[in-house]
């Protein structure tokens, strides 16, 4: 974003054709591995879109369950809200599109404001 890694982005590329996604999370670097059926296996070949999120972290103790110790019932709600901008929250509005080959790829996705 602006230049910069993001970290803890969640990466989902989507075939245009809307068969089949893979995901990733982003490290401090903005580095991803794709998933699509086992861990880091990658992205099937095809023409995909891109969506791009990263939502904050709860506080520690929000949303815990009744029975939690942590449990607060005059806690609000906490509601994660998406740090990015919310075109890139979409495939189809994010902009971002790109061709998987059938050997290795990297892919880096500019994020602006």
């Amino acid at each position: 974003m602006n230049g910069q890694p993001v970290d803890g982005a969640n990466v989902n590329f989507q075939l245009t054709d809307g068969s089949r996604s893979a995901l990733g999370v982003t490290d401090s670097q903005g580095r991803y591995e794709l998933t699509t059926f086992t861990a880091s296996d990658g992205a099937l070949p095809g023409e995909y879109q891109v969506a791009i999120t990263k939502f904050e972290t709860p506080p520690p103790g929000s949303n815990v369950p009744e029975d939690h110790p942590d449990y607060n019932p005059n806690a609000a709600e906490f509601v994660a809200r998406n740090l990015l901008p919310k075109n890139y929250a979409a495939p189809a509005t994010s902009g971002l599109t790109t061709t998987v080959g059938k050997t290795s790829n990297q892919f880096d996705f500019q994020l602006e404001p």
